[in-house]
């Protein structure tokens, strides 16, 4: 999880403009296809020993250069026009003769008493940021006066979107049905311990793979959803929308006759929360400059990881009452887009 958070952050912060966005969301999508790649390669390779060297090893060839704005923000300017020139030869850009000078301008510059120019006052929030990460614990940041709501707003967001995206993605199978035809809508592993291992088994990867290639297909489309009308907007509809389908199978008559309905809502809203999964990290981390946007991209995963923990606890409750998970996740979608709603529009 914090390699997962730290590398969001990394190659958001290479790149500038409508490219967050698009390399943001395209982050998600290597785990997509891992879905396709390491059901082909479970299949083959049994040993789960063997298996975790296999997909660990590609690990060793992960290169990427140190975030600029965090160069940038911490006043390691060498660094900096080393990454930068090194740029500017990879996509033949002939840089200004006077940028390091103009980065150097725009530089923070801890303990400065007064703005002495038009660009210290532009960046001024961002500076006392920076000051205060260097003085104190981040922590201490992302929960302090400037940004201790969008940081509460954050942890609510995230804790209603993984508990609507896990309570489906992984109990789906819950409402009974066919498990097969559940799960190529759900992504939930199919247990091969039966009669039948070899054919269970070629079903699971090949269901599997194509629920991959389903969600990468979506990840894609959502880039071109984002950018046409706005990560905020897109964000509230794709929470509310799985939120009011949770809620709307209570509406349904109860009866083996009419659980396909209860499935359908339920795929529906799983497919959608889908695409909030993959734009939430980009607008979390746009929240906060980037001295703190590890850490405040790691608050929404703090969230993420409670709501992992609560989950199965949740689907306890059907023990009570059948749709009582369906009508929390449903509450939680209404909650969650309530939280995104008073979240500050980074696009304006």
């Amino acid at each position: 999880m914090t390699v997962a958070v730290v590398s969001f952050v990394l190659v958001v912060e290479l790149v500038s403009g409508k490219w967050r966005t698009i390399i943001g969301i395209l982050n998600i999508l290597p785990v997509a296809a891992t879905y396709v790649l390491s059901s082909g390669i479970a299949y083959y390779i049994r040993d789960w020993r063997t298996l975790q060297l296999t997909i660990s090893l590609p690990w060793f060839l992960y290169c990427v250069p140190e975030s600029p704005r965090w160069l940038l923000a911490r006043g390691k300017l060498q660094q900096l026009y080393t990454i930068v020139e090194r740029a500017a030869r990879m996509n033949d850009i002939t840089l200004p003769a006077n940028y390091q000078k103009y980065l150097e301008a725009v530089a923070p510059v801890i303990n400065k008493k007064s703005p002495s120019s038009i660009e210290d006052a532009v960046n001024e929030r961002n500076l006392k940021t920076t000051e205060a990460v260097l003085k104190n614990n981040p922590l201490t940041v992302v929960f302090g006066k400037t940004y201790w709501r969008t940081t509460c707003l954050t942890l609510i967001s995230w804790l209603s979107l993984i508990i609507i995206y896990f309570g489906l993605t992984l109990h789906l199978s819950n409402f009974g049905g066919d498990i097969y035809m559940n799960t190529v809508g759900s992504n939930i592993y199919i247990k091969i311990f039966t009669p039948h291992v070899i054919y269970d088994l070629y079903v699971s990867v090949l269901i599997k793979a194509i629920a991959g290639t389903i969600e990468a297909v979506s990840v894609c489309l959502s880039i071109f959803v984002v950018l046409k009308f706005g990560i905020k907007r897109n964000l509230v509809t794709y929470m509310l929308i799985p939120g009011v389908c949770c809620l709307a199978t209570n509406l349904i008559p109860k009866g083996e006759e009419y659980l396909i309905y209860v499935i359908a809502l339920a795929m529906i809203a799983k497919c959608i929360i889908g695409a909030s999964n993959a734009i939430i990290p980009i607008f979390t981390a746009m929240q906060y400059p980037t001295i703190v946007r590890n850490f405040g991209v790691g608050i929404g995963n703090l969230g993420a990881g409670i709501a992992l923990i609560l989950v199965p606890y949740m689907w306890l409750l059907e023990h009570i009452e059948p749709l009582l998970p369906m009508t929390i996740m449903g509450i939680c979608g209404l909650v969650g887009s309530v939280a995104l709603i008073m979240m500050k529009d980074i696009e304006q």
